[in-house]
């Protein structure tokens, strides 16, 4: 426990869509630079970090004051050698104030995230007796 609890609140928070979610995600620090429009229309692009990342989404803190339901362009800042290095289409999926900013939860709409982190491959169990 934190002694900030907006922090443990956001915890929570995060535990409770580990349980919801079908794939797993990634503690992860991954330098990426975010760009969108925010509630009054103005274009931003700020730096960021991932607290965590999955095959299909991410979460970061974001300065800007954006919506529900924006669309961002999410690119790593140091893309992988084999990755194309052109941002990736998100959209908020939730967020949860901060004392500076904002938490960020965004899912992959479109194109294909190349993140320096490795996921485990999902199996499916077979019952022998079926």
């Amino acid at each position: 426990m934190s002694d900030d609890p907006k922090i443990d609140k956001y915890a929570g928070k995060q535990e409770k869509e580990e349980e919801r979610r079908q794939e797993a995600r990634r503690s992860a620090s991954i330098f990426v630079e975010v760009s969108g429009f925010d509630r009054h229309g103005r274009f931003f692009s700020e730096h960021t970090a991932t607290a965590n990342a999955s095959e299909r989404g991410c979460c970061f803190r974001l300065h800007q004051d954006t919506s529900l339901n924006a669309l961002l362009a999410i690119q790593q800042v140091a893309p992988l050698p084999d990755s194309s290095g052109r941002p990736v289409l998100f959209q908020i999926a939730w967020m949860e104030p901060m004392q500076e900013g904002t938490v960020v939860g965004a899912a992959r709409l479109h194109g294909e995230t190349t993140w320096c982190v490795a996921f485990p491959v999902a199996t499916e169990s077979h019952d022998p007796r079926t």
